[in-house]
Protein backbone atom coordinates (compact mmCIF):
# COMPACT_ATOMS: atom_id res chain seq x y z
CA UNK A 1 0.00 0.00 0.00
CA UNK A 2 1.32 3.12 -1.07
CA UNK A 3 0.10 6.37 1.30
CA UNK A 4 0.59 9.75 -0.77
CA UNK A 5 -0.28 12.52 1.70
CA UNK A 6 3.08 12.81 3.04
CA UNK A 7 6.80 11.76 2.23
CA UNK A 8 8.52 9.51 4.96
CA UNK A 9 9.75 11.07 7.99
CA UNK A 10 12.94 12.93 7.27
CA UNK A 11 15.01 11.83 9.99
CA UNK A 12 18.83 12.04 9.84
CA UNK A 13 19.06 7.78 10.40
CA UNK A 14 17.24 7.42 7.29
CA UNK A 15 19.59 9.66 5.43
CA UNK A 16 22.27 8.03 3.13
CA UNK A 17 26.15 9.80 4.24
CA UNK A 18 27.01 12.18 1.19
CA UNK A 19 30.69 11.97 0.74
CA UNK A 20 32.51 15.17 1.06
CA UNK A 21 29.62 17.08 3.35
CA UNK A 22 30.56 15.81 7.17
CA UNK A 23 31.98 19.50 7.85
CA UNK A 24 29.13 21.33 6.29
CA UNK A 25 26.12 20.14 7.78
CA UNK A 26 23.70 22.41 5.37
CA UNK A 27 25.55 20.89 2.24
CA UNK A 28 24.99 17.85 3.93
CA UNK A 29 21.35 18.12 4.38
CA UNK A 30 20.58 19.59 1.01
CA UNK A 31 22.74 16.57 -0.47
CA UNK A 32 20.43 14.16 1.48
CA UNK A 33 17.54 16.02 0.21
CA UNK A 34 18.28 16.17 -3.09
CA UNK A 35 19.37 12.24 -3.00
CA UNK A 36 15.71 11.21 -1.86
CA UNK A 37 14.01 13.19 -4.02
CA UNK A 38 15.70 11.30 -6.63
CA UNK A 39 14.24 8.01 -5.24
CA UNK A 40 11.02 10.21 -5.25
CA UNK A 41 10.25 11.30 -8.54
CA UNK A 42 11.77 9.97 -11.82
CA UNK A 43 12.55 14.11 -12.66
CA UNK A 44 14.37 15.80 -9.28
CA UNK A 45 14.59 19.17 -10.95
CA UNK A 46 10.53 19.45 -11.25
CA UNK A 47 9.84 17.67 -7.89
CA UNK A 48 6.18 18.65 -8.33
CA UNK A 49 3.57 16.41 -9.22
CA UNK A 50 0.74 17.89 -11.28
CA UNK A 51 -2.70 17.23 -10.68
CA UNK A 52 -4.31 16.28 -14.60
CA UNK A 53 -7.76 15.56 -13.31
CA UNK A 54 -10.19 14.44 -10.70
CA UNK A 55 -12.45 12.07 -11.83
CA UNK A 56 -15.89 13.28 -11.61
CA UNK A 57 -17.08 10.02 -10.35
CA UNK A 58 -16.38 8.44 -6.29
CA UNK A 59 -15.23 5.26 -5.35
CA UNK A 60 -16.90 3.36 -2.51
CA UNK A 61 -14.93 0.32 -0.73
CA UNK A 62 -16.62 -0.63 2.34
CA UNK A 63 -17.32 2.20 4.31
CA UNK A 64 -14.75 4.63 1.99
CA UNK A 65 -15.50 6.79 0.11
CA UNK A 66 -12.58 8.20 -2.18
CA UNK A 67 -12.23 10.85 -4.44
CA UNK A 68 -10.21 9.55 -7.29
CA UNK A 69 -7.29 11.87 -8.39
CA UNK A 70 -4.76 11.54 -11.49
CA UNK A 71 -1.41 12.92 -10.91
CA UNK A 72 1.10 13.47 -13.20
CA UNK A 73 4.96 14.84 -13.61
CA UNK A 74 6.89 15.73 -16.81
CA UNK A 75 9.86 13.16 -16.59
CA UNK A 76 13.62 14.02 -18.29
CA UNK A 77 13.40 12.88 -21.48
CA UNK A 78 9.59 14.91 -21.63
CA UNK A 79 7.64 12.14 -21.47
CA UNK A 80 4.68 12.14 -18.80
CA UNK A 81 4.24 9.12 -15.84
CA UNK A 82 0.90 9.18 -14.16
CA UNK A 83 -0.56 7.68 -11.54
CA UNK A 84 -3.64 7.73 -9.32
CA UNK A 85 -4.24 8.83 -5.69
CA UNK A 86 -7.47 7.96 -3.81
CA UNK A 87 -8.69 10.49 -1.33
CA UNK A 88 -10.71 9.70 1.51
CA UNK A 89 -13.90 11.82 2.11
CA UNK A 90 -12.67 11.30 5.69
CA UNK A 91 -9.46 12.52 6.51
CA UNK A 92 -8.51 10.17 9.54
CA UNK A 93 -7.87 7.54 6.81
CA UNK A 94 -4.69 7.45 4.62
CA UNK A 95 -4.40 8.81 1.05
CA UNK A 96 -3.54 5.45 -1.42
CA UNK A 97 -1.58 6.29 -4.52
CA UNK A 98 -0.97 3.87 -7.20
CA UNK A 99 2.25 2.71 -8.71
CA UNK A 100 3.20 4.53 -12.02
CA UNK A 101 -0.23 3.67 -14.01
CA UNK A 102 0.91 4.93 -17.73
CA UNK A 103 3.53 6.74 -19.60
CA UNK A 104 2.56 9.07 -22.38
CA UNK A 105 4.60 11.20 -25.17
CA UNK A 106 3.15 14.45 -23.75
CA UNK A 107 1.07 15.98 -21.73
CA UNK A 108 -2.47 16.32 -24.20
CA UNK A 109 -1.86 12.18 -24.84
CA UNK A 110 -1.74 12.04 -20.77
CA UNK A 111 -5.01 14.12 -20.35
CA UNK A 112 -7.05 12.33 -23.12
CA UNK A 113 -5.88 8.68 -21.01
CA UNK A 114 -6.89 10.53 -17.79
CA UNK A 115 -10.15 10.76 -19.64
CA UNK A 116 -11.28 7.79 -20.39
CA UNK A 117 -10.86 6.15 -17.19
CA UNK A 118 -13.66 3.94 -16.38
CA UNK A 119 -14.86 3.08 -13.19
CA UNK A 120 -13.98 -0.53 -13.39
CA UNK A 121 -10.42 0.73 -14.14
CA UNK A 122 -10.93 2.63 -11.03
CA UNK A 123 -11.37 -0.58 -8.87
CA UNK A 124 -8.77 -2.06 -9.88
CA UNK A 125 -6.38 0.45 -9.59
CA UNK A 126 -7.63 0.63 -6.03
CA UNK A 127 -7.60 -2.99 -4.93
CA UNK A 128 -3.79 -2.20 -6.54
CA UNK A 129 -3.41 0.84 -4.57
CA UNK A 130 -4.25 -1.12 -1.29
CA UNK A 131 -2.01 -3.84 -2.19
CA UNK A 132 -4.24 -6.67 -3.11
CA UNK A 133 -5.76 -8.03 -6.33
CA UNK A 134 -9.19 -8.31 -7.48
Amino acid sequence: MFIARHPPAMREAHWPEVEGTASRPEIAASAMIKTHLAHVTSNPAKMAAMLIREHPGKIIDGDTTYIVRICGEERIDRTWEAWLEFHPTDISQPVLRTDQETSQPNRAALEYWADGLEPIYLEGALARAQGRLL
